[in-house]
C-alpha cells in the first residue's frame, strides 16, 4: 500500500510505502518519548539500531522531496546528496542499486548522476563495481568511509531532534 502526500499549492503529490510512514511515524514517537541514547550503527550492530538510522535517513529523503511541493525543483540542487542518501536507504534492503536505478531512486537524470558518482567515487565515499549477474551494468555501493560519514550525519541529526521536541 502507498500513501500519496499532495500539496493543494503545487498540486504535485509524492508517494510514500506504508513502511516509510510507519518508520517515519516511529521515529516522531521515539523523539517525543526519548528513553535511550543515540544509537551507534555498524555492520555488527544489533539491526533495530540501525533502523532507527535508516528511519531518519528516510526522513530526511522524504522533506528533501516534498520542498518539491510547494517550491521550484531547480532551487535545490544536490544530487550527490541525494544519491548518497538514496545508497544509505539502499543498504537497509541489501541490494545494490545499478546506476540507473540509483538515480531513479534520488530522482536525478541519468546523465546527472554518473557525473557526481564520478566526483563520490573520486572522493572515495562510494564504490562501483560490475553486477555478480551481468558484467555490462555497474552496481554503486557506499564506501566504508562514506557510511561513516552519513552515519554521524544522520546520528546528529536524530540528536538535534530530539533536543528540539525537548523544545516544544
Amino acid at each position: 500500500m502507498n500513501v500519496n502526500v499532495t500539496s493543494q499549492m503545487a498540486g504535485q503529490s509524492i508517494t510514500l510505502r506504508a513502511e516509510d510512514v510507519t518508520e517515519v511515524a516511529r521515529l516522531l514517537e521515539r523523539l517525543v518519548n526519548p528513553q535511550e541514547a543515540i544509537p551507534e550503527c555498524s555492520l555488527d550492530s544489533a539491526q533495530t539500531d540501525c533502523n532507527k538510522l535508516i528511519a531518519v535517513a528516510k526522513l530526511v529523503q522524504v522533506l528533501r522531496h516534498s520542498r518539491a511541493l510547494h517550491f521550484s525543483k531547480a532551487m535545490f540542487g544536490e544530487p550527490a546528496w541525494d544519491l548518497l542518501v538514496a545508497l544509505y536507504i539502499a543498504e537497509e534492503q541489501s541490494w545494490k542499486p545499478t546506476l540507473s536505478t540509483l538515480a531513479n531512486d534520488a530522482g536525478k537524470p541519468v546523465s546527472t548522476a554518473l557525473r557526481w558518482i564520478d566526483y563520490l567515487d573520486k572522493r572515495k565515499l562510494i564504490r562501483r563495481e560490475p553486477s555478480s549477474t551481468d558484467r555490462r551494468t555497474i552496481v554503486v555501493t557506499l564506501s566504508e568511509q562514506g557510511r561513516e560519514a552519513l552515519q554521524s550525519y544522520f546520528q546528529g541529526v536524530l540528536a538535534s531532534l530530539r533536543a528540539a521536541s525537548n523544545l516544544i
